[in-house]
């Protein structure tokens, strides 16, 4: 079963950001390594069902982007308990996904 990915946009990311602690995507949607990551995202998730999964579109929430010091995609942000546990950007395998998440 596919694990539900919220989409986030500018105007609620920080309300998701507060009530959830998982992982936070940000992609474009012509990016192929940020379609490469979804794939690695899912294969994760799958093994982890009470992993939250968001996401946003770095094209059309710019405010997003500042806020949280995004420059590039794909870029991955775990999230904590509102704050941001860890974040690494380009693209990894489903082993280092799993790695950034149990040590953040």
């Amino acid at each position: 079963m596919a694990t539900e990915i919220m989409e986030l946009s500018d105007a609620d990311f920080k309300s998701a950001l507060t009530d959830n602690s998982g992982i936070l995507l940000f992609y474009k949607k012509i990016c192929p390594h940020c379609k490469a990551l979804k794939k690695v995202i899912e294969k994760v998730s799958a093994n982890n069902p009470d992993l939250t999964v968001m996401q946003i579109d770095s094209e059309e929430n710019p405010t997003a982007m500042a806020e949280l010091e995004i420059s590039r995609v794909p870029t991955l942000l775990v999230t904590r308990d509102g704050n941001i546990a860890a974040r690494k950007s380009g693209l990894f395998n489903a082993r280092e996904l799993t790695a950034l998440i149990q040590t953040a």
